[in-house]
């Protein structure tokens, strides 16, 4: 969106920026200051989370592959096969 602010001014002075700005709120260009804070408040703390549970689903992946390693050794002996690879 490109106004032109000088003609805006020149032709509806100080009431002409008041409904220019009105405008902007409407269409969602112009955000009080207090909700974008608060936006990037709630983002860092979602991103945080993410982080924290892509670290435990890690962890959890390893302890998956050492269980079904035990698991799959556990069967082989039961199944009476003497060599474990």
């Amino acid at each position: 969106m490109n106004f032109p602010l000088d003609l805006l001014v020149a032709k509806w002075g100080p009431t002409g920026l008041v409904s220019l700005g009105v405008l902007l709120i409407i269409f969602g260009r112009l955000v009080p200051i207090i909700f974008y804070n608060d936006m990037r408040k709630q983002r860092d703390e979602w991103k945080k989370t993410a982080e924290e549970a892509l670290k435990q689903n890690s962890v959890l992946l390893e302890s998956n592959r050492v269980a079904d390693a035990t698991f799959k050794a556990l069967k082989r002996v039961a199944q009476g096969e003497t060599e474990i690879t």
